[in-house]
Order: structure tokens, then sequence, then C-alpha cells
């Protein structure tokens, strides 16, 4: 094994870092070129505002509301994982769209809505995105009152189903404290079955009385779906492109492009001339005991590796 093997690689090393020193202005060419490029992209682009609209999310108002919370969200609050979902669902899409006078983009228009849900809190925040500034402020605007629209239809909905069925139950008793009151009247007072019958008569009666109490507190619930508490305001400035991001990444796209094209150039084709004691050593496969001053100016060594290798033939020949 080479005495001086082991001061390869660090050779190696040295010379690529010359390569780069030497040839910097490759790799400034290389980040300028991707700056043009990512700059003539980013006007390519299509130019997108966004604009968002703030909902407080309230419980409905039902009994039997779900108001149990999940994710690490304030307790006694309804579900807004579920919320968030609902603001894509079909039916707020359609009333969006029927607000916007778009019934024929139905199917595009949940791609532009983005929703996110602050950690403890109540709050939805809408996104809506358009080519223009007015458009983005007016989806965002119409969404969330498609969502707090479509929340109180649901509400009132299954309140109207409820009721519905306490008026069944309440007819059916009805109807049954309407016979049992017929057969005490028909029976002798002192008839067993009478007695019976007044008590049957006495617990529909307390029943139907539940009932009332029940139906008049249903049909006096307000529906509370939420409220806006931000309202959608117009962009000033386009949220897409970023001109910044787009210009850094093709900044040093470009320069590691110039980095590669660099290094590929130095191995396909190594430099023939000495810059430096270590190139020395490596034409010769040993040390250099000394060396004239190595420096940028006229006086570093600029020597020819040609001539070099013929000297160092004549020496190998002549030992």
């Amino acid at each position: 094994m080479d005495a001086y093997g082991d001061e390869a690689p660090s050779r190696q090393l040295t010379d690529y870092a010359g390569v780069l020193r030497r040839r910097w202005w490759q790799i400034v060419a290389g980040a300028l070129l991707g700056v043009v490029l990512a700059a003539a992209a980013t006007l390519m682009m299509p130019v997108r505002y966004t604009s968002s609209v703030s909902v407080q999310v309230t419980p409905t108002g039902l009994p039997d509301a779900n108001t149990t919370t999940t994710n690490a969200r304030t307790q006694g609050t309804v579900n807004l994982d579920n919320e968030a979902q609902l603001v894509k669902s079909t039916p707020v899409v359609t009333r969006a769209a029927q607000l916007l006078n778009l019934p024929g983009q139905v199917g595009q228009l949940p791609s532009r809505v983005t929703v996110s849900t602050p950690a403890n809190t109540q709050i939805l925040d809408i996104s809506y995105q358009a080519s223009a500034a007015a458009g983005a402020q007016q989806g965002a605007a119409a969404f969330g009152q498609a969502y707090l629209d479509v929340r109180t239809d649901s509400a009132r909905a299954a309140l109207d189903s409820k009721v519905q069925a306490l008026r069944a139950q309440l007819d059916a008793l009805v109807n049954q404290l309407r016979d049992v009151s017929g057969k005490v009247a028909t029976l002798p007072s002192s008839s067993p079955d009478r007695a019976f019958s007044s008590a049957q008569q006495s617990v529909l009666s307390q029943q139907i009385g539940t009932l009332n109490t029940q139906l008049a507190q249903l049909q006096g619930t307000p529906i509370t779906p939420g409220q806006v508490v931000s309202e959608a305001r117009r962009p000033i400035s386009p949220s897409s492109p970023v001109w910044s991001i787009n210009l850094a990444s093709g900044a040093v796209a470009g320069a590691l492009l110039g980095v590669l094209l660099v290094m590929f150039n130095a191995r396909s084709r190594p430099s023939r001339r000495i810059h430096n004691a270590e190139d020395l050593a490596g034409v010769f496969d040993g040390p250099v005991v000394t060396a004239p001053t190595v420096g940028r100016g006229r006086g570093a060594v600029q020597g020819n590796a040609k001539k070099i290798k013929g000297y160092k033939r004549q020496i190998a020949e002549s030992v």
C-alpha cells in the first residue's frame, strides 16, 4: 500500500473545493438562470385570491343535541370535526352555489374551500379561493351563510320530527282516555271495574299532561346554529403564486444544478495546470519538500502537467 494513500481523499476534496472556488461564476449563473425560469413560470401561473369568514358554532338547542367535543377542544361545544366536514357537504355546497348564482358549478366549488378548526375554540374558519378579490370575498361569505342555513334547516327538521312524534303519542293517549272515560260513565259506582277504570283514567290524564308540557317546550325551543364573528373581507393581494418562495426555490435549484455541472466537468475533464503543492505531489505520487509560493497572481505555479509527467518518465528511466 502506498505510504501516501491515506492522503488521497483529502487531496480530492481539496481539489473539488478549489474547482468550485475557481468556477463560482458558473454557480452564480445557474442561480440567476433558476430565478429567471422561476419568474417566467410564476407569470404563467393563475392568480388566486383568498378570503376567510369565521363562524362561531353553538349547540342548536335540541334537548338531545350532541354537545361533546373531541381532539382537545373545549368541552360543552359541538363536535367541530363533524361540522368542518359539513361545510363541504352537498347541501351546503348547493346552497352556496345558489347564493353565488353559480348553479352549474356545484362540482367545482368544494375544491375552492378550505376549513380549519383552531384548537380550544368553537370557531370554523372557512376560506374560499377565486381568480378575483371580489369573488373570493363573496364566496367565503356565501359558504358561511350556507353552512348556518343548512344547520338551521337540519335542526328545525329534527325538531319538527320530535314534535310530530309527541303529538302522535298524545293523540293515542287521548283516545285511550276517551274510551276509559266512557266506561267509567256507564259502570255503576259499586262496580270493581269502575274503580279500575277510574285509576286508569287518572294515569292517562297524568301522561297526557306530561306530554303536553314536553310538546310546549319543544315548540318553544329556539334554533341556534351559530353566528358569523368575523366577516369575509376583500383581499388586497393574491394568495398565490408567492413570488418570494418561487424565486428563492428557483435560485436554490439553479445553484445546485450549477454545482453539479461544475463537479461533472471536473471529473470528466480534469485540470492540466498545477495550482498548488498538492497538485505537484499528485503528479509524482510523493510528497513535495518545498515549492514556490502558490497564489492567484502571475507568480503562482502554472506549470504544464504534460511537461512534468515527461520529467517524471525521464527520472524513472535514469534510475
